[in-house]
C-alpha cells in the first residue's frame, strides 16, 4: 500500500464531533482539496429572542440554536441547554452561532447563524 493517507480522529461525543467538523475538519478538507476560496455556507443574520444571552468574556463559544423565520426576519427562538452530553439537543436545533472571546449577544441583538437546515416559517 503506497500513497499518503489522511486520518482525522473525532471525539466520540457527538457535540464535540460537531464542533470539530464545523471549526477544524472543514478547513483541513478545503486545504487537501486545494480550495483557495471560501465555499458559500447557508448563513443568515438572526435576532436573539426573548430571554436569551450568548457569549462569554473568557472564551470563544459555539452555541446550538433553534431559528424560525418570521416574515422576512430570522429569530433565534430557543437556546437548548448547552451541555456537551446533551446530544438530544441536536434533534431540535437548526443552527449554530459562534461567538468570539468577550462577545456578548443579548435579547434583540442580531448575530450570524450557520444554518444546519432550513428554518420553519411562521
Amino acid at each position: 500500500m503506497g500513497g499518503n493517507k489522511v486520518i482525522i480522529n473525532l471525539s466520540g461525543h457527538p457535540i464535540s464531533a460537531l464542533n470539530a467538523m464545523t471549526v477544524v475538519v472543514k478547513e483541513v478538507i478545503k486545504r487537501l482539496a486545494g480550495v483557495k476560496v471560501d465555499i458559500a455556507e447557508p448563513r443568515v443574520m438572526a435576532r436573539l429572542g426573548r430571554g436569551g444571552t450568548l457569549g462569554d468574556k473568557e472564551f470563544a463559544r459555539q452555541y446550538r440554536v433553534r431559528v424560525r423565520r418570521v416574515g422576512n426576519d430570522y429569530v433565534i427562538e430557543e437556546l437548548p441547554r448547552q451541555g456537551s452530553s446533551l446530544t438530544h439537543t441536536l434533534l431540535m436545533v437548526n443552527g449554530l452561532v459562534f461567538t468570539r472571546k468577550g462577545q456578548i449577544v443579548r435579547e434583540g441583538d442580531y448575530v450570524e447563524v450557520l444554518l444546519l437546515r432550513e428554518p420553519p416559517r411562521d
